[in-house]
Parts: structure tokens; C-alpha cells; sequence
């Protein structure tokens, strides 16, 4: 910024999901999950490929999660051009945001509990999407549908065997998304960045 170098600190984060990476963990409606099956955004062949069905459905990845009232954000790593993709929290809070990965663009944005929304180019065809919104204390049900519509959250459309592929699945109890933490059987809670005599020589 400006030529001068930064540090970048966050703060304390839990990852929510317990089975970040593995996506067959997950609840698979309309398709089939193919586990470690390309390189993902961090460079290791750990990222899951969902392949839709031919069936006039739904098309999506689900996850419930227990929440806490307050602004929670989610978000994922995403690769393929097939279909816009759709974050779609429900249960204990509505809002949605459709993700065009072909051009890198939100399309739809909407609900009550919709507070913002991004998706990030980390190159090589990866892009993390990221939904922020407010929840009330209950069960929060996470869904990323694969969509034939710009502006369609959750469609039923017959599917044709498009492929995209997921990795780093994120939920936070923070109002923007930190960097990524791993999880494989339970949430993992990352400690706060701290730094000590900053701005002396040493």
C-alpha cells in the first residue's frame, strides 16, 4: 500500500465446519461427490469434484450447523465454468448471493439476512466466494447449489453432468471471511495474531 510493506494480523476465527475438504461428509442432492480428485487452490490434489445428475432437480451440497445469534460469513473455494453457483443459508437466517465463476462476477444478491458478499480470484481457475449474514441462535442449514440461472438460488433444472469442484468450505462467526482453516472431524479455532514491540528497531 503506497510502497510500503504490511503485515496483515487477524483475529481468533473457528472454522464451523467440521469436514472442510471431504464434501461426501456432506449431504449431496442431485449429483455425485469425486473426493481428492484435482489440485485445489492451496496446490495438493485435495479439492472434491461435484459431477450433477440428469434428474429435473435440485442440484446441491448441504450442511446444518448449530449457530449462535449474530453476523456469520461463509465461504468457499470454487473451480468450473459450467454453472453459476448459489450460496443459500437457511433455518436460522435467509439470505442468498449467485456467484458467476466464468467472469468472476455476483449476479443476485437478496434476503433479510443478506449483509454482503465477494468472490476472490486466487488464480489457476480458483475462485473463494464468500456470503456474510446475520443468524439467530438455532440451526443454520448451509447450501451451495449448482444453478443454471444468474439469478436463481436455488432452481430445480434437469441436470446435464456438469462438474464443479470445492474445497475449503468455511462458516465464521464474523462479519468478513479470514483466511482459510482446515478441519477434518471437529471445528478448529485458529488463535489471534499478535505482535510485540512493533514500529522498534528489534
Amino acid at each position: 500500500t503506497g510502497g510500503e510493506g504490511h503485515w496483515l494480523f487477524e483475529p481468533q476465527s473457528t472454522n464451523l465446519i467440521t469436514y472442510s475438504e471431504d464434501f461426501s461428509q456432506h449431504s449431496i442432492l442431485g449429483g455425485t461427490i469425486t473426493s481428492d480428485d484435482i489440485v485445489s487452490s492451496d496446490g495438493g490434489i485435495n479439492a472434491d469434484t461435484f459431477v450433477e445428475d440428469t434428474a429435473n432437480s435440485q442440484h446441491r451440497i448441504r450442511e446444518d450447523i448449530n449457530v449462535t445469534a449474530g453476523t456469520h460469513t461463509m465461504s468457499c473455494f470454487i473451480k468450473g465454468t459450467d454453472r453459476f453457483i448459489g450460496f443459500y443459508p437457511q433455518g436460522a437466517g435467509t439470505a442468498f448471493a449467485v456467484f458467476d465463476i466464468a467472469n468472476s462476477t455476483i449476479t443476485s444478491t437478496g434476503g433479510s439476512n443478506y449483509v454482503d458478499s465477494d468472490i476472490q480470484n486466487y488464480g489457476n481457475g480458483w475462485f473463494k466466494c464468500i456470503l456474510t449474514y446475520t443468524v439467530s441462535t438455532g440451526t443454520s442449514a448451509l447450501h451451495i447449489y449448482l444453478s443454471n440461472l444468474s439469478t436463481g438460488a436455488a432452481p430445480t433444472y434437469t441436470g446435464n453432468g456438469s462438474e464443479m469442484s470445492f474445497y475449503g468450505l468455511q462458516l465464521e462467526a464474523l462479519s468478513y471471511a479470514t483466511s482459510y482453516i482446515p478441519t477434518n472431524g471437529s471445528q478448529i479455532t485458529r488463535l489471534a495474531d499478535a505482535a510485540f514491540g512493533a514500529g522498534s528497531s528489534d
